[in-house]
């Protein structure tokens, strides 16, 4: 259901964000991001002078390797665009991520090592987005891999439960979480 008509406008500002997961042959996998910020107007940069219409401002990458218990085996960045020369140089430090497990409390984790000054703001915001969808490639793939060989999932499903209690649909008192984790529901 699309939202309702908004009153006569323009854009003014464009944020991107797009993840795409990856099974490497080596069995790990790499979760890509990669943010642009556009404006459709030519506009002053503080380092570069003007800056043309529809060009981004701001042109991050993202790579976090992981293993099956979604520990960080690697990360890379790259800055392709910033407002100042110096920007790319905050790249090197999601090497940092290295060890971090994605779970709850990712953020957390993730302000702590690179958050602030210790980073790329931009980096940093692309960084939610790509925990979520580690948690939905890993597990998602890993079960359908064990139901189409038919084989036994309960090894992923009993490590890596899914965030109950951590969304609308998933909380304790609700049909779902009644349905397919009644150990963990606590409705009626």
């Amino acid at each position: 259901m699309p939202l309702p008509d908004p009153v006569g406008r323009r854009p003014t500002h464009s944020r991107r964000i797009h993840c795409q997961s990856y099974l490497r042959d080596d069995g790990l996998w790499d979760i890509e991001g990669h943010i642009t910020d556009v404006r459709p107007y030519k506009f002053d940069c503080a380092w570069y002078g003007e800056c043309e219409a529809d060009s981004p401002m701001h042109e991050m990458w993202v790579r976090l390797t992981l293993d099956d218990r979604f520990v960080v085996q690697d990360a890379v960045a790259a800055i392709d665009h910033s407002p100042y020369a110096i920007c790319p140089q905050a790249a090197a430090s999601v090497a940092r991520l290295k060890g971090l497990q994605v779970k709850p409390g990712w953020a957390k984790q993730v302000r702590e090592r690179i958050g602030g000054t210790g980073c790329c703001t931009h980096i940093v915001d692309m960084l939610g987005p790509m925990a979520t969808v580690s948690w939905q490639t890993i597990n998602i793939y890993r079960t359908h891999e064990c139901h189409r060989d038919g084989r036994d999932d309960s090894r992923y499903l009993k490590r890596i439960m899914p965030p109950v209690g951590g969304c609308y649909a998933l909380a304790t008192d609700r049909a779902v979480v009644k349905e397919l984790w009644p150990d963990r529901y606590t409705g009626d």
